[in-house]
């Protein structure tokens, strides 16, 4: 019968220490009884989007990194850099945008909702 595992250096995103576990079935779970999610590094690691996500508001903007730029420098992301650089939203059109660099340009792709 399979066993509960300690994952030995992993965190819980919601800040309860070192409590994640491998399920039976391969779900990954925080054991604390108090944590507000106990789902949320399995949530987190289920997003499938690897590119940054850009949303536009008609005077700001904000950045949702992916997860690999966590293992860099996240406060000279050239993404960031970039976007941050524009007079204002593609088109003037604020939302959602996926965001890439291809040869050195910011390509800013439309997002639903």
């Amino acid at each position: 019968m399979p066993q509960i595992q300690d994952i030995a250096g992993a965190y819980c995103p919601m800040g309860c220490g070192e409590t994640l576990h491998l399920m039976p079935g391969g779900l990954i779970c925080c054991l604390d009884p108090d944590c507000p999610d106990q789902g949320a590094a399995r949530k987190i690691l289920a997003d499938r989007e690897t590119e940054h996500v850009v949303v536009f508001g008609a005077d700001s903007y904000t950045v949702l990194h992916p997860l690999r730029d966590r293992l860099g420098d996240l406060f000279s992301c050239t993404v960031h850099l970039l976007v941050q650089a524009l007079p204002g939203p593609p088109g003037g059109d604020t939302g959602r945008y996926r965001a890439r660099i291809t040869d050195g340009e910011l390509i800013l792709e439309a997002l639903p909702g």
